[in-house]
């Protein structure tokens, strides 16, 4: 049997086979079985290599021509690793031990040195080949080493993390321990809060308990069968009954069944199944012996824990007398718009009366002044027309402040050289100035650029306004108008405007009235420079409806300064100058005008005028002789007067329009300046207005301009 031996991986022999001392030695010291450590020095690193490429390759392996030297016989033997495949616990190796033919290293010396040295030579090299191999073994012995080396650091590493782990882990259970004690701390403190809660609990339901009783308004609560658990004082005083005979009987058995409402029935029955609530249910009701009561009616549903029970908690809110007081006030209300419409309409009423007979007295004046009049004559005509204006301004003083109330009061912004407007309305005043001996004087504030954007009318009626307040309460001494530039940038200005004379002043008390409508200084300031204390409130609504201020400074015998301050835009648009002079369009020859006007001096007047214009006017006194006649001839247009008896001219354009679908252009003739609103007229139908009394050069260039759109 040849020398073998059965080692484990651990390179450990568990069985010998056959004769192994001449491979195979005991060491000295501690007994072991390490095959390496057993085997002769000379094979001890060979067979260490074979070894590890078995294991590595599961591969036999062998290594031969390994020369061992026993005393002086130098032997080659040769070393086979086989892995074992045995059902075995381990895996193991067979090692077979070969011994060759033994050469003699030292013989005798061959004939000659040739020979001798030849023999050196093969040694030699097999030594360099057997050196080689090993060097490449030891290399891989090292890299192996390395590998294992790398295993066992990142083994100890892995140790090393597991042991941090455990550190964690014993930490985060000292962490938890410390929570635990904390949390029993918590809840300690939380079992006292709630033993504190429950008490003030049980002090806040006395509380609620005592304002239930106390509360001012009726209040009951109602089990889920809506009897009443309990009511307060002011439920048993208002409605008057008595509290052992209101607890535990159904609501609406109380007093008789007399709380046996529908609606409220019909409310509560659904409000604990639906879990809802009822929210200003309001009621008005009769109850016997107390009368009727309007209420509102809350209830939420309730829970009372403490006994597991659901209940009603029912308030009822009793705004009898308030509902009265609503009542009244709208009925006020009413009262006082249906005054404010009456008056507005008295304004218009009265507007288009006065104004009636007015406009023909001065259209006619206009008239008679056309003609050949001595200077009497002449003088006689003028004192009609002065006067005559002044009535038309007093009428137009009580509508503006009329349309101001109504908020109907409209601004038009247009470029206006302010400078040529103030000279205009102080040249005006010339006159009245010489008159009584007075100075006026003008500031103007050079820095105000030349052109503004804003309503000239209504700065002209301001200030003429104050200045005509200022000559009539001025004997002696002067007025100053000063105009004064306050702020400026690329869109806007802000200009100051300031009267300011040395009359007799007004009393400190009276400053802050002297605005209002009807107001005057002193009980007989009308009858002693007469007015009628309109014009200072047209004035301060007419400024704060532009976005203005306006206020007063004065000294009894000394003078007043009224001021305001007005904003306007700027612009370089240069303002259309009116054309005083008519002119007649060559390109219009005869017109046929249809005239509808009720009021016989108004036919004549018109008549006149379209008779100057070159045209053919035909009169009719009212709206329906106006269709009649449109229905049989041809006209090129159509001025309607808008209040005419049986037809007025609003319902006869409507006809015009949507019945005989005509589209003749027409134009409104009103006196009711209050009206005259130029969106509302197109609504009607009409193409365009002119108010009264008529301005000749504005009426022509109307009718021209209609009249050349239809063609």
């Amino acid at each position: 049997m040849p020398a073998s031996v059965v080692i484990n991986h651990q390179l450990e022999i568990v069985q010998f086979r056959g004769t192994t001392d001449l491979f195979l030695t005991h060491p000295k010291g501690k007994a072991t079985f390490n095959i390496l450590k057993m085997a002769r020095p000379e094979i001890a690193f060979e067979l260490r290599n074979a070894i590890s490429k078995v294991i590595k390759s599961k591969q036999r392996f062998r290594k031969s021509g390994i020369e061992i030297k026993v005393n002086s016989d130098v032997r080659s033997i040769s070393v086979e690793v086989v892995p074992l495949k045995i059902e075995s616990d381990e895996p193991l190796l067979l090692i077979l031990f070969t011994e060759h033919e033994q050469t003699e290293i030292f013989a005798q010396q061959a004939e000659g040195g040739k020979n001798n040295s030849l023999a050196k030579d093969r040694r030699i090299k097999k030594l360099e080949q057997e050196l080689a191999a090993a060097h490449a073994d030891a290399l891989a012995i090292a890299q192996e080493q390395e590998a294992y080396t790398e295993e066992l650091q990142s083994a100890n590493e892995e140790i090393v993390s597991s042991n941090e782990e455990l550190q964690t882990v014993n930490e985060e259970l000292e962490t938890s321990k410390e929570e635990i004690e904390s949390a029993n701390e918590e809840l300690t403190t939380t079992n006292q809060e709630l033993q504190t809660r429950n008490d003030l609990l049980n002090e806040a339901y006395d509380y609620s308990e005592a304002l239930f009783a106390t509360v001012h308004e009726p209040m009951i609560v109602l089990d889920k069968n809506l009897r009443v658990k309990s009511a307060n004082k002011t439920f048993y005083s208002m409605f008057n009954v008595k509290e052992e005979d209101t607890e535990g009987v159904l609501l609406y058995d109380l007093g008789n069944k007399q709380w046996n409402i529908p609606g409220l029935h019909e409310l509560l029955h659904h409000l604990l199944p639906q879990n809802s609530h009822i929210h200003d249910f309001e009621i008005t009701y009769t109850f016997p012996g107390i009368g009727e009561k309007t209420m509102r009616f809350n209830a939420r549903r309730i829970i009372q824990k403490k006994y597991h029970e659901e209940l009603i908690l029912l308030a009822i809110i009793d705004f009898t007398e308030i509902k009265l007081y609503e009542k009244k006030l709208i009925e006020a209300k009413t009262f006082a718009e249906n005054a404010v419409k009456s008056k507005q309409q008295f304004l218009s009423n009265m507007s288009h009366e006065i104004r009636t007979p007015l406009n023909s007295i001065l259209g006619f004046t206009n008239v008679l002044l056309k003609t050949k009049l001595d200077e009497d004559q002449n003088e006689f005509v003028s004192a009609i027309k002065t006067s005559g204006t002044s009535l038309i301004l007093l009428i137009n003083d009580i509508l503006d402040l009329a349309k101001v109330d109504a908020g109907r009061m409209t601004f038009d912004k247009q470029p206006f050289e302010m400078r040529k407007s103030i000279k205009s309305i102080l040249f005006s005043f010339d006159l009245k100035i010489k008159e009584k001996n007075l100075e006026l004087i003008k500031e103007y504030d050079s820095k105000i650029p030349s052109m503004l954007l804003g309503d000239a009318v209504r700065l002209n009626q301001i200030i003429l306004n104050l200045i005509s307040n200022a000559i009539k309460f001025t004997h002696k001494g002067k007025i100053v108008l000063s105009v004064k530039l306050l702020s400026e940038d690329e869109e806007n200005v802000t200009v100051e405007f300031a009267v300011t004379d040395t009359g007799i002043g007004i009393a400190a008390d009276k400053i802050d009235s002297i605005f209002n409508v009807f107001e005057q200084a002193y009980v007989n300031t009308a009858n002693a420079y007469g007015g009628t204390g309109l014009g200072l409130a047209i004035v301060k609504q007419l400024v704060e409806a532009q976005g203005g201020s306006i206020r007063l400074s004065s000294k009894i015998a000394e003078g007043s300064t009224f001021s305001f301050i007005l904003p306007f835009g700027k612009t370089n648009i240069k303002p259309v100058e009116e054309i005083e002079i008519l002119k007649l369009d060559s390109e219009i020859k005869t017109l046929r005008v249809l005239v509808a006007e009720d009021v016989a001096l108004n036919q004549l007047l018109i008549k006149i005028i379209l008779n100057d214009f070159g045209f053919e006017p035909e009169i009719v006194d009212n709206g329906k002789i106006a269709i009649e006649k449109l229905q049989t001839n041809t006209y090129d247009i159509i001025l309607m007067d808008l209040q005419m008896p049986e037809m007025n001219g609003i319902e006869a354009t409507e006809y015009i329009r949507k019945t005989m679908k005509s589209q003749i252009p027409i134009i409104a003739l009103t006196a009711d300046v209050t009206s005259t609103n130029i969106s509302q007229y197109k609504e009607f139908g009409m193409d365009d207005y002119i108010s009264k009394p008529i301005n000749e050069n504005l009426l022509y260039s109307k009718i021209v301009e209609l009249v050349k759109k239809q063609k």
